[in-house]
């Protein structure tokens, strides 16, 4: 199911015809994927959800070199939240949400714009 909707997205007749200029567009549609696989465990596992977004959260800001002194003011700022982002396990899960997609978004400029 995966492999033909792989090659559906891509317009491929095989996997392997993808040009290797196509795959850090690859490797974001397989981690989209992988998350939309997981948002069952949002109401199942709660807890290791959470888990899992913080996790996220922090090897995207990783990749992008920068710390949660300068980058949390700037995306509690961005995302107008109440309440700026100081600790992420206290953020309700809506909150974390947001800020997992956030730096989703960021990590795609940031690889784009040095990829």
């Amino acid at each position: 199911m995966w492999g033909s909707r792989f090659k559906n997205r891509f317009l491929l007749g095989h996997r392997e015809d993808l040009p290797s200029a196509k795959m850090r567009e690859a490797e974001d549609w397989y981690q989209t994927q992988k998350a939309i696989q997981k948002e069952g465990w949002k109401s199942k596992a709660p807890d290791l959800y959470r888990t899992r977004l913080i996790g996220s959260i922090k090897a995207g800001m990783n990749e992008m070199g920068v710390t949660n002194a300068t980058y949390y003011p700037e995306l509690s700022k961005r995302l107008k939240m109440k309440n700026a982002i100081t600790h992420l396990p206290d953020l309700t899960t809506a909150n974390l949400r947001r800020v997992y997609n956030a730096v989703r978004a960021d990590v795609r400029k940031f690889r784009h714009s040095f990829g």
